[in-house]
């Protein structure tokens, strides 16, 4: 059985000088399956406050952050039916407001044998 890592990572500029910024690393962990780490962090960059009496700006500057931290595991049972999952830990931040949460993917795969059909959801 062979063993072995990937990483990747990625940088975007977006529109307005905001970044997206994603990593991954995934291992295989012998009969175990894979195991895998993602980081996905927007930077908005600095914003400047303002309001309807200050419309050129108070003087104060946010700097909002949003992040995704992720787990994985997967696995092929057989030569026909794989699985997946991941656990992400979701956080957002703007001012004095923030606000973290979990949110979890699955995901499985059948292989018919016929012609590269293969079912997925």
């Amino acid at each position: 059985m062979r063993l072995g890592t990937s990483a990747y990572f990625s940088h975007l500029s977006y529109i307005a000088d905001m970044n997206v910024n994603y990593f991954a690393i995934v291992t295989k962990a012998g009969d175990f399956g894979n195991i895998g780490f993602s980081a996905k962090v927007l930077d908005v960059g600095d914003v400047i406050v303002t309001t309807e009496e200050a419309p050129d700006g108070t003087g104060d500057i946010l700097s909002p952050t949003f992040s995704v931290l992720g787990l994985t595991y997967a696995r092929q049972f057989t030569d026909k039916v794989r699985f997946g999952a991941t656990a992400q830990f979701v956080n957002e931040k703007i001012a004095d407001a923030g606000a973290n949460g979990l949110a979890f993917d699955f995901g499985f795969q059948y292989d018919t044998g016929y012609n590269g059909l293969v079912f997925g959801f």
